[in-house]
């Protein structure tokens, strides 16, 4: 009950403290798990389902409040879109803009993206992208708004992978 709910708050303040420390070693293990020491013993954390609940968090903070911040290409990347991704980027355009976004037409079955969300490597920006364009068929499925499909699907496909190394810094964000 509320004894069991107490104790589960108290250890998730524990790590978030042990975290919060710089000096504090975060190892990667088989490339898969993070594993950090904290003053209760250990945290494991699968870093893909870590990283996919970060950017949805953050995806649905932006698709329903505000806007995230986008990173300008230096170089715009021209992408190839069957027709439906073509229909499925104007329907939500507004809404990848909100995440980070910058999308202009680029010919009749082509787009120039020129801006990505900027917490995500490009690569896995325009993967995202074409993910989510690409999943708009079961866009609406069971009453979902769109911006929560939205928010799975890039998050899904934007997060590291398993087997991906990780430098200490990409670790402990």
């Amino acid at each position: 009950g509320a004894e069991g709910s107490a104790v589960r708050e108290a250890d998730r303040g524990d790590v978030a403290e042990s975290l919060s420390e710089p000096e504090i070693s975060i190892w990667q293990l088989h490339e898969r798990y993070l594993l950090a020491p904290i003053r209760g013993g250990l945290v494991i954390v699968d870093q893909h389902a870590a990283h996919e609940r970060i950017l949805y968090e953050e995806a649905r903070a932006n698709l329903y409040g505000g806007a995230g911040s986008s990173q300008a290409l230096l170089f715009p990347r021209v992408i190839d879109l069957t027709p439906p991704e073509m229909d499925a980027l104007l329907v939500l355009e507004p809404h990848l803009k909100r995440l980070g976004y910058e999308v202009s037409l680029f010919g009749e079955r082509q787009v120039a993206i020129r801006g990505v969300p900027a917490s995500i490597p490009e690569t896995a920006a325009i993967d995202s992208l074409q993910a989510v364009l690409a999943s708009v068929d079961s866009l609406g499925e069971g009453g979902e708004p769109p911006e929560e499909h939205i928010a799975k699907s890039f998050a899904c496909h934007a997060a590291v992978r398993s087997g991906q190394l990780l430098s200490p810094v990409e670790r402990r964000a």
